[in-house]
C-alpha cells in the first residue's frame, strides 16, 4: 500500500508492506515493482466470456432458444460441442438435441420441470495471435503484432 504518488517522477512512497492479506517481503531500494491488481487485467475484448440466455421452464415447453448466441461460423459438430446446457444449475449432457446454431436452439426429449431455469451458454473469446490459414500465423506471441499481443507486452 502506498500513501504518496508522484506522477511527474513516476514514483510511489510511504509504502506499507503486508497489507490486504499480502505477505511482508524484503525489497532492495529501487526494485522494480509490478502491479498485478484488478486494474491491470487485459481489456475485456481480450478476455473469454460466457454468453447465455436463461429461461424459466413451464413444465411443457421442450424448445428453448438463445437469440443472443449465433454460431453460424462453426460446423454443426463444433457448435454442438460449444453449446452448454444447464437445467436447474446442473449441466445437461444428454436428453436434448441442438436444433439450430443461429440462433442457438435446443429441443429437450422431455420438458424440464416447471420452475427450473434452463440456461443455454457458450464461451467466447478472441485469439491473441495473428490469423493464419487454419489456426494462427505461427508467429510467437512476443513478436505478434495483434492489439492483444501488444497489450501483454506493455506496448498499448
Amino acid at each position: 500500500m502506498y500513501r504518496e504518488l508522484d506522477l511527474e517522477t513516476n514514483t510511489v512512497s510511504s509504502l506499507m508492506r503486508g497489507t490486504a492479506g499480502t505477505a511482508v517481503a524484503q525489497h532492495a531500494v529501487n526494485s522494480i515493482v509490478y502491479n498485478l491488481g484488478q486494474g491491470n487485467l487485459a481489456p475485456a475484448e481480450y478476455q473469454d466470456r460466457i454468453v447465455y440466455t436463461n429461461t424459466l421452464a413451464d413444465g411443457s415447453t421442450t424448445t428453448f432458444t438463445a437469440a443472443n448466441i449465433d454460431l453460424s461460423q462453426l460446423t454443426l459438430s463444433f457448435a454442438e460441442q460449444a453449446i452448454l446446457v444447464y437445467v436447474a444449475g446442473l449441466r445437461a449432457n444428454t436428453g436434448y438435441t441442438v436444433d439450430s446454431v443461429a440462433p442457438a436452439t435446443i429441443i429437450f426429449d422431455t420438458a424440464p420441470t416447471a420452475g427450473y431455469e434452463v440456461s443455454i451458454r457458450v464461451r467466447q473469446g478472441l485469439g491473441w495471435y495473428g490469423p493464419g490459414v487454419s489456426e494462427d500465423n505461427g508467429v510467437a506471441l512476443q513478436v505478434t503484432q495483434t492489439d492483444a499481443a501488444r497489450f501483454f507486452r506493455g506496448q498499448n
